[in-house]
């Protein structure tokens, strides 16, 4: 009986085996993933540039087509600024608060382009769009103040404001999805407010039309958008995270960092914090929910660090109140040096990682009026400082009592967003490589577009090959910020055509499409010879799915019944 059983384990392998082997031919047909990939657009292009409008926008950066219905098993493509085209930091706008003026500084130069006056009260926090908006709150009223671009110019003009209230209003910045912010530092009864600020934001209404309004309670000293969508408010010796969804304003956490001052964010999204007593500066380290992970403390070696802002090398620069220095750290907290400067009391940093150092109480080494004589008045100054803290100049803010602890230039606004398919991201820095590594479901959304191509924007081709349709994926760059050029690259798509596209049977003529696994063109006009090449093909096909299945299947078969059937004990 043992025996017979072994047998009956045996047939039974075989006949696994030659299913398995069956498997293997019958899908011989389908083309792997380690086919050649995909590596250019529709157009044919390797590389594509795409141009945000100034200001923000959308637009369709390109598009990958392939045949609908392939399998997409990998897939990257990598995104990246245009060096020479890039939206940069052309201006620093710095609040002259005794004054009531508002100075708009070329970043190349130092020089003037235009004094703002007329709309401002003890004038403080800004923010900045690249080639959009600037917003500046008032300490003096209820306003943050719009300039917008005036066409055709340098200069802006006066786009109106919005009112939040109450006075004291010491905090204003976007988030991600182009919404402005704006907080007020009174004591006891403060509140945050959300505006629309374009059209991605506002719709009908009119930009500057409240969106929500949260009495949170606590000063809103200053504020930060993030890339993931939240927004940080310092302020009452602590840092507090808030979200704006379906008409409302949430805190989502909050931390301890006694002596807060200004609120600055480097390039992993963590936020810094100066400290005006004790000196130096805190990181909080956070979670892309909005969370709190860490707060930590850097010394400085100065008594107090009030404006804190990152530059793009991975650095952090805390001005150093009543020093006359400016303190610089790596984004790890190493404390790197002082470097002199005048006055100091805020910090921001353009484009090319220089940072400009705001002087409340002006001086500063190697003074320098690039303006016409007469034009330019005033005892504040801005200190500009190279990245490896070599000096490049201090120059005339044009004005008295320069106060701000924001982004005056705009260097931590642009965040630019990738869609395809159901997928999209915002990318930390560039280029950045997205792939299924650190974009979970990449491949997977090409994928389901193209076997389906009902994804949004995605086109059915009026193209066709053996009578399969192709299917257009489009690639979308967005962004309710700045302008600037984009581009793609390094396109690399691995898919398998479906069996259809060289399905056709046995027939080795007058195809509509040639089968690339033979060496004979199927789609060719039918000869005599094809008909020897069909007869050869239907033994071939008679013997691999016919004969040798049919002869391991009656094996089998006859196998199991000498293995199982009894023997006759009647005789």
């Amino acid at each position: 009986m043992a025996k017979k059983i072994i047998l009956a384990i045996i047939f039974l392998l075989i006949f696994l085996f030659g299913s398995w082997q069956a498997k293997e031919v019958f899908s011989a047909k389908e083309h792997a993933c380690d086919d050649p990939p995909l590596t250019t657009f529709s157009n044919g292009s390797n590389l594509i540039t795409a141009i945000i409008p100034p200001g923000g926008g959308k637009v369709t950066a390109g598009k990958i087509k392939l045949v609908m219905e392939s399998d997409v098993c990998q897939a990257q493509i990598t995104l990246d600024r245009a060096p020479s085209l890039v939206a940069e930091t052309p201006y620093i706008w710095i609040p002259n608060s005794a004054d009531n003026t508002v100075a708009q500084i070329r970043t190349k130069d130092g020089t003037l382009v235009k004094l703002y006056s007329g709309y401002f009260s003890n004038p403080s926090r800004i923010t900045v769009i690249q080639g959009g908006d600037v917003w500046i709150a008032n300490r003096g009223n209820t306003q943050v103040i719009r300039l917008k671009p005036k066409s055709g110019s340098e200069e802006y003009e006066y786009g109106g404001y919005v009112d939040i209230g109450q006075s004291l209003v010491r905090a204003v910045t976007f988030d991600r999805n182009g919404y402005l912010w704006a907080g007020t530092c009174a004591g006891g009864s403060d509140r945050l407010r959300v505006f629309c600020a374009g059209d991605l934001t506002c719709g009908p209404d009119p930009i500057g039309t409240m969106r929500a309004e949260l009495a949170n309670g606590k000063c809103n000293y200053g504020m930060i958008g993030d890339r993931y969508g939240f927004v940080w408010s310092v302020g009452s010796g602590v840092i507090t995270s808030y979200s704006y969804s379906g008409g409302a304003i949430s805190q989502v956490d909050q931390g301890s960092v006694p002596g807060q001052y200004g609120i600055g964010m480097d390039n992993d999204a963590n936020i810094w914090v100066g400290r005006h007593g004790g000196g130096g500066v805190y990181k909080i380290i956070r979670s892309p929910s909005g969370t709190i992970l860490s707060i930590s403390l850097y010394p400085s070696g100065l008594s107090s660090n009030t404006g804190v802002a990152a530059s793009g090398d991975n650095k952090v620069w805390a001005a150093g109140y009543g020093s006359g220095l400016v303190s610089v750290f790596k984004t790890d907290g190493t404390f790197i040096a002082n470097y002199p400067t005048g006055a100091p009391h805020g910090v921001a940093i353009d484009s090319n990682n220089n940072a400009w150092v705001v002087n409340l109480g002006g001086g500063g080494p190697n003074p320098i009026n690039p303006n016409p004589p007469g034009t330019c008045g005033g005892s504040g100054t801005v200190t500009v400082i190279r990245t490896d803290g070599s000096l490049i100049a201090t120059y005339p803010t044009c004005g008295n009592g320069p106060y701000n602890y924001s982004d005056m230039t705009g260097f931590r606004t642009p965040m630019v967003t990738f869609e395809v398919g159901d997928v999209s991201v915002t990318p930390p820095s560039y280029p950045f490589v997205i792939n299924d590594t650190n974009v979970p479901g990449f491949s997977n959304a090409l994928n389901n577009a193209f076997q389906t191509c009902n994804c949004q924007g995605c086109v059915v081709s009026a193209e066709s090959v053996c009578g399969n349709l192709y299917c257009e994926v489009p690639i979308t760059l967005s962004s309710v910020f700045a302008g600037g050029a984009y581009t793609l690259g390094d396109l690399s798509v691995h898919y398998g055509d479906p069996v259809s596209k060289v399905k056709g049977g046995l027939v080795p003529c007058g195809r509509n499409c040639d089968d690339v696994s033979t060496e004979i063109r199927e789609n060719a006009p039918c000869t005599l010879c094809s008909t020897f090449v069909l007869s050869k093909r239907v033994i071939d096909f008679t013997f691999a799915y016919i004969v040798i299945p049919l002869a391991i299947l009656m094996m089998v078969i006859g196998g199991l019944l000498y293995a199982l059937v009894g023997e006759d004990t009647a005789r």
